[in-house]
């Protein structure tokens, strides 16, 4: 549960995150999310103010993002969600990839990107926010620890609609109906592209992170996903053959629906 607060000293508004230390889980959470939050300093990411533990009560306190989450405003087909602040989005999340991944001391496995977890400042930069799943490694053993987790169904449809648009030329099929084709085509193909290779059945055809962000910057040519080949049909197929989280390469540049 997370509610608003404010601060004596008139600081700004601030969320905060309430939790119960009854359940194992929610202690183990807990204490992931403040180890890992505290230690992280970036634009992109959801700056933690404080933490405190009453009785059996554990309590966040993090910046409050007025405008709320990346699903509440996919889904409640809000006005102010052009295309130019949905393509900027995509470039502060992916910027907080590359920093959770390259640029820490440690790599750091959010392993819970979805949109509800996508916050949005007053001007609608992206923050992310959640890291109560999150895993601190040694750079280069990403691939090795991270673990396919609950929301793949759901993704995995995605996944496999949006490639059957691509094969078939449909490609901006998959643009939202919401935008009422009011995009930057160019950009709209460029970030469906890199969304198909960094979801890609095969781990090694995958671009990382930061190559990713130059193709969405127009830097770098996009990846000729026409030519990757595989032995299966699709991703739903992939994970069926019994995939484990060894295939996954820490490019996590997709934002799975809540």
């Amino acid at each position: 549960m997370v509610y608003l607060g404010s601060l004596s000293n008139g600081n700004p508004d601030i969320a905060v995150k309430r939790m119960s230390s009854e359940a194992r889980q929610g202690l183990k959470e807990y204490a992931s999310e403040v180890k890992t939050i505290s230690r992280l300093r970036h634009r992109n990411l959801v700056r933690l103010i404080g933490w405190c533990r009453e009785h059996q009560e554990l309590f966040i306190a993090y910046e409050y993002m007025p405008n709320k989450s990346l699903d509440f405003h996919l889904f409640k087909n809000t006005s102010l969600f052009t295309w130019e602040k949905r393509y900027g989005i995509a470039l502060g999340l992916a910027s907080a990839l590359l920093y959770l991944q390259e640029e820490c001391e440690q790599c750091v496995l959010h392993r819970d990107i979805k949109s509800s977890n996508v916050l949005l400042d007053s001007n609608f930069n992206a923050k992310l926010g959640d890291f109560g799943l999150a895993r601190l490694v040694e750079h280069g053993q990403g691939s090795d620890t991270t673990k396919l987790i609950e929301h793949m169904g759901n993704v995995t449809k995605l996944v496999d609609w949006v490639w059957e648009q691509y094969r078939s030329g449909n490609i901006f099929a998959a643009a939202d109906p919401q935008l009422c084709q009011n995009y930057v085509e160019d950009e709209m193909e460029r970030l469906i592209v890199v969304g198909l290779a960094c979801a890609h059945p095969n781990y090694s055809e995958r671009p990382s992170i930061g190559k990713a962000i130059d193709i969405l910057h127009f830097k770098t040519p996009e990846p000729d996903i026409a030519s990757y080949e595989t032995n299966v049909n699709s991703f739903s197929e992939f994970l069926s053959l019994g995939a484990s989280g060894s295939e996954a390469r820490p490019c996590q540049a997709m934002t799975a629906p809540n």
